[in-house]
């Protein structure tokens, strides 16, 4: 159920950003606030509206997990720490990105959690962030602008 709804709000988020004038509005903002309000986009509502998108996409998240793998106090610290491992591992600029990002971590996750030991397991999807950070270049080429 997580997966199919994964891919179901990827896609859907997907055709918002890319196939609809308030997607587009709000990557103008997102490029560049001042350029797109002088082009006439309403940045403060557009902003309001990205938040309010994110926080409907939070809640939903939630819930998967909450059904999924229970909930605890310090649960929120392992989980955000992995958020910001595929985000920055996959880059924050482009969703389908991100979304490949957490299916990455969350593979090597379950593999560790089969096949590794317990302190070994709730490591290696740190240490695979690690890696791949101090060995690839995956956001090269947007730092340079382009130029990698």
């Amino acid at each position: 159920i997580n997966l199919s709804m994964a891919f179901a709000l990827v896609l859907s988020m997907y055709l918002w950003l890319y196939r609809t004038s308030i997607g587009r509005d709000m990557r103008a903002c997102a490029a560049n606030a001042l350029a797109a309000a002088l082009a006439g986009i309403p940045v403060k509502r557009i902003s309001l509206l990205t938040y309010m998108a994110g926080g409907f996409l939070a809640g939903i998240a939630g819930v998967l997990i909450l059904y999924t793998t229970g909930t605890s106090y310090s649960a929120g610290l392992g989980l955000t720490i992995w958020g910001f491992g595929a985000a920055v591992l996959f880059g924050m600029h482009k969703p389908l990105r991100g979304f490949a990002g957490g299916i990455a971590i969350g593979i090597v996750q379950a593999v560790s959690a089969g096949y590794l030991p317990g302190a070994w397991a709730t490591a290696a999807p740190l240490l695979f962030i690690m890696v791949v950070l101090a060995a690839g270049r995956l956001n090269v080429a947007h730092v340079a602008g382009g130029r990698a």
